[in-house]
């Protein structure tokens, strides 16, 4: 079966590592392993939201049509869409069961079951580790909002307001906020305090700028003042990669946090406001573009999976 997105086992594995996804992810979504119930993050999850494949991110599940099934996975009634998913017959265990797969990339999400609530009567029973919800970019879209109807002073309160609301649904959730969105939360904070304290919009404009380039000095000072992969202890446990490869990893990631920071800059002196918040939004293509070129230099250097045994 043929799919939009295709890539290797090794590939996948440094992409599901690089979202921070859980390690069982790799295993769930390319092998068919299965959690165990009352296990998944999401599973007594209410947060609203659209579930997301944690591969490709294609929106699979909105959350109003999530509901209580009581077998310890997270279950829907329906998906977004007939074109959102797909499904075969699975004969694994020696049962005959409907496997669910994302409709784009193919990974593994679960089951689906006749015996779901009305109005369809049907249970998606899906993983967790399959899952993402998609609330990374609702503080800047709504920032983005607010600038458009009112100005960047509210718009700042907006964005403090719902990061705060963006974090909170995290730790809910996860049980865990990492370091850098709880770096982002504080940056966020402050500048946004500055930029309404003293009604200068170029604190918060600045904000990406200083938080980018304390990234890179950050990882160089680690890596040339005291000879240590930040990346490789942060990651290491998910990727087993050769040192050299690591340090390669280190030098890209502190040119490419000193580009965004030197980018940002530029745009927030020479253009104007209007411009920035535009750059905002399309402004994610440069760390799609250098994940997905990591994942690229990366993929040769990875140990190859073998499958596991499915459900």
């Amino acid at each position: 079966m043929s799919y939009k997105i295709t890539r290797t086992d090794a590939e996948w594995k440094e992409l599901l590592a690089a979202k921070g996804a859980e390690r069982l992810a790799f295993e769930v979504t390319r092998h068919e392993a299965t959690e165990r119930a009352f296990t998944g993050r999401y599973a007594d999850n209410e947060a609203k939201g659209v579930y997301t494949c944690i591969c490709c991110d294609r929106a699979l599940f909105d959350a109003d049509t999530k509901f209580d099934s009581g077998t310890g996975w997270p279950s829907f009634f329906q998906p977004l869409g007939a074109e959102a998913i797909g499904t075969q017959e699975d004969g694994m265990l020696w049962m005959k069961r409907t496997e669910v797969h994302c409709a784009d990339c193919g990974a593994h999400l679960g089951h689906v079951f006749p015996d779901g609530p009305p109005p369809t009567g049907l249970r998606y029973c899906m993983n967790s580790a399959s899952l993402g919800i998609l609330i990374d970019f609702v503080p800047i879209l709504l920032f983005f909002g607010a600038f458009k109807l009112y100005d960047i002073y509210v718009a700042t309160m907006v964005l403090m307001a719902a990061t705060v609301v963006q974090t909170g649904l995290i730790y809910a959730i996860d049980k865990r906020v990492t370091g850098m969105q709880k770096g982002t939360l504080v940056m966020i904070l402050v500048f946004g305090a500055l930029t309404l304290w003293l009604h200068d919009e170029r604190f918060i404009k600045w904000k990406p700028t200083v938080l980018y380039a304390a990234i890179a000095i950050g990882l160089a000072v680690a890596l040339w003042g005291f000879r240590k992969s930040f990346l490789k202890a942060l990651l290491g446990s998910q990727l087993e990669l050769p040192d050299r490869v690591w340090m390669r990893l280190n030098v890209a990631w502190i040119a490419y946090c000193a580009f965004m920071a030197v980018i940002n800059g530029a745009v927030a002196t020479y253009f104007s406001t209007e411009a920035w918040v535009d750059f905002k939004l399309w402004g994610y293509v440069f760390p799609i573009a250098f994940l997905v070129a990591q994942g690229f230099y990366i993929a040769p250097h990875l140990k190859g999976d073998e499958p596991s045994a499915g459900r």
